[in-house]
């Protein structure tokens, strides 16, 4: 928002809450500081949803108007991307990174654990972890030699 939104929408305030003012020249450059990263209509469409809330009879609050609004950087990567959480760790990444690269890799690791404990070996997620695609695909072809075949076959 630039500073005559912010004005603009403190205007809109005192319309519905006439005893509300913000009369400081700190005051004014905090709600601009704060409304500056979002875009104009999404700080409007939350004044209407305090307007048409529980607490419509409370002056609405700065912390109010800009909770879970999202900035217009945001809002971009959320549009080409989407927050996923891996159903084996439970780690949160980005959609594509689940596709692209962390399932299998996250698969291997899972397969590999109760192998590598039932040969002796004092194994976590984490440990795995640190090895390189390659090394964690030597060591299931290692142990999982019927995978090798279905390579080929493929």
């Amino acid at each position: 928002m630039t500073t005559t939104d912010v004005q603009n929408f403190i205007k809109k305030i005192k319309v519905y809450y006439p005893y509300f003012s913000v009369d400081s020249a700190e005051a004014l450059d905090e709600w601009n500081e704060k409304l500056k990263p979002y875009d104009a209509d999404d700080v409007y469409r939350k004044l209407e949803e305090h307007l048409n809330g529980d607490r419509a009879d409370e002056i609405p609050k700065l912390h109010f108007i800009t909770k879970y609004l999202k900035t217009s950087e945001e809002k971009e990567r959320a549009q080409n991307d989407y927050l996923v959480r891996c159903n084996l760790c439970g780690r949160e990444m980005y959609l594509e990174e689940y596709d692209t690269t962390h399932y299998d890799r996250c698969l291997t690791i899972k397969t590999l654990i109760p192998i590598l404990k039932e040969r002796g070996e004092d194994v976590t997620y984490e440990i795995l972890d640190e090895y390189d695609t390659a090394t964690l695909d030597k060591v299931l072809m290692k142990y999982l030699p019927i995978k090798k075949d279905m390579k080929d076959l493929m």
